[in-house]
């Protein structure tokens, strides 16, 4: 049914503590807003991943 069955999403406001959860890499960076400055060494998409 799904694409992805496994991958889930959550907004990073509903958690506790964000800090508790380090991202793995970052996907559809090609249309990042200008002003988001991401700085870390996590892999990045320009488009969605593959698998």
């Amino acid at each position: 049914m799904y694409a992805y069955p496994d991958y889930s999403t959550l907004s990073i406001a509903s958690l506790d503590d964000a800090n508790q959860v380090q991202p793995k890499y970052h996907i559809y960076t090609e249309s990042q807003l200008n002003w988001l400055v991401i700085e870390d060494n996590c892999q990045r998409y320009p488009q969605g991943r593959s698998r």
